[in-house]
């Protein structure tokens, strides 16, 4: 029963997938672009894409849409298709692939701004809670 016990456990350990630092650092990207995502769809704004005014939730889900598209490309991304924050920002969530044009938003104040810098700014937020949750930790 031991022998048994012991070949299932070296089988589970062998046959398990180890993640190599690129995965796990592909991971917390990925995490990042879907905080980003969230934040454009809690935002409350309203998003100016080529003209026409969407909603906050529309805009997210043209994003991923973009993004997943953008996947698909080899001479988006190369073969990899691994995509960062700031990658996905600069070229995606930054302008019209078919125009060129800069996506904006409005704030409920009335602001109106790019959403390349806001989603900078954004970025940084989660990368300094980030540090913060790490630091209570390490205490």
């Amino acid at each position: 029963m031991k022998i048994l016990s012991i070949l299932i456990i070296f089988s589970f350990l062998f046959s398990s997938p180890i993640l190599s630092k690129d995965d796990i650092q592909q991971g917390i990207e990925d995490q990042k672009v879907q905080f980003l995502l969230k934040s454009v769809e809690e935002s409350e704004a309203t998003f100016i894409r080529n003209g026409d005014e969407h909603q906050a939730k529309k805009a997210r889900q043209h994003l991923e849409s973009k993004m997943n598209m953008a996947r698909k490309m080899f001479w988006f991304f190369g073969p990899a298709k691994k995509i960062t924050a700031i990658e996905f920002i600069e070229k995606i969530a930054s302008e019209s692939s078919t125009t060129g044009e800069k996506y904006k938003l409005r704030l409920k104040s009335g602001e109106e701004m790019e959403t390349g810098p806001w989603l900078k700014e954004i970025l940084k937020e989660f990368k300094s809670s980030r540090e913060s949750t790490k630091e209570n930790k390490e205490k």
